[in-house]
């Protein structure tokens, strides 16, 4: 967390289960983060998260292709 560690006021949001709660882990301690469970956008609405078909083998490799762009598993 570098920009934490200047003393800056950090807003971040992260709207994907599988990486908020490692986040908010690393994060809970320290006074001058707000974590927010939350995607952010050009206009109020909600969207669906999309996974690869295979998460559940290698959820870690997964997440990072998490994308709202249709073509993987739709997260619930």
């Amino acid at each position: 967390m570098p920009l934490a560690a200047t003393g800056a006021q950090v807003y971040a949001y992260e709207p994907y289960p599988y990486a908020y709660d490692p986040i908010y882990k690393r994060t809970a301690p320290l006074k001058n983060v707000t974590l927010e469970h939350a995607a952010v956008g050009v206009e109020d609405g909600a969207i669906h998260l999309m996974r690869p078909e295979n998460f559940a083998d290698n959820p870690q490799g997964g997440s990072v292709k998490s994308t709202v762009i249709k073509g993987g598993a739709q997260y619930q």
